[in-house]
């Protein structure tokens, strides 16, 4: 069923991951997703819709990467203060 939606059930730990049409990468693990997409001939990571500084040579490294970050639990960790940090921004303005 996920295959025909074009998601597929990768190896590690229940990610999923899918590839959009423009080749952007996302993977969905523990409820975060991370997409890995091409920029100047690299490859970079966005979570939470920011976009990360590292840079990678090929998506195989970013892939490593990111399936690290989320089990490291660094990931949880990053979003969670980026949602702090819109709360702050809304309430800030909303004064």
């Amino acid at each position: 069923m996920r295959a025909q939606r074009g998601l597929r059930k990768d190896g590690v730990r229940g990610a999923l991951t899918q590839v959009s049409k423009n080749g952007v990468l996302r993977i969905t693990q523990e409820k975060i997703e991370v997409e890995i997409f091409r920029e100047a001939g690299r490859f970079r990571l966005r979570v939470a819709g920011v976009k990360g500084h590292l840079q990678f040579d090929d998506a195989f490294g970013a892939k490593a990467y990111v399936f690290e970050f989320i089990e490291s639990g660094k990931a949880r960790e990053f979003v969670l203060a980026q949602k702090r940090k819109m709360n702050e921004r809304l309430y800030s303005e909303g004064r």
